[in-house]
């Protein structure tokens, strides 16, 4: 039974109709071509889109958070972001040098606001305060 076997596996299947001859051989070559360099392409788009996100996420600016009673330096400045108790998007620069912290956090209906110091005083004023879940720090 096994020479049986592989008699039938050594026998090439009917051609196909139609037929084709040299040219369709020359065809099915260049089509293999065309796919491996196709896929080829598409690889080197993936890794270069790859790269290009990779290089976008290492230069953002990541959010400074500090918790009640911390501090963050800035020895080169930076800026500070948030949303005021009226809703209202809010931006302060931060000084070269300075050092800020979370100095005050409470809640008022159910939301949590902050305030911050520098130096011993409230800064940029003492009517600065913003929502708890939105402010962040960056540093330049």
């Amino acid at each position: 039974m096994g020479s049986y076997m592989t008699s039938l596996l050594a026998i090439d299947p009917p051609p196909r109709s139609g037929g084709g001859g040299p040219r369709e051989a020359w065809w099915r070559g260049r089509a293999q071509r065309w796919s491996w360099s196709f896929r080829a392409a598409i690889i080197l788009t993936i890794v270069l889109a790859a790269a290009i996100t990779a290089a976008s996420h290492a230069s953002a600016q990541s959010c400074l958070r500090p918790d009640w009673t911390e501090c963050v330096s800035f020895p080169n400045g930076g800026r500070h972001t948030g949303i005021s108790p009226y809703g209202m998007p809010i931006q302060s620069v931060v000084p070269a040098g300075s050092s800020i912290c979370v100095s005050t956090r409470w809640e008022v209906r159910a939301e949590e606001y902050v305030q911050f110091t520098r130096d011993g005083t409230l800064w940029p004023n003492r009517d600065w305060e913003v929502e708890a879940d939105t402010f962040c720090f960056y540093k330049n």
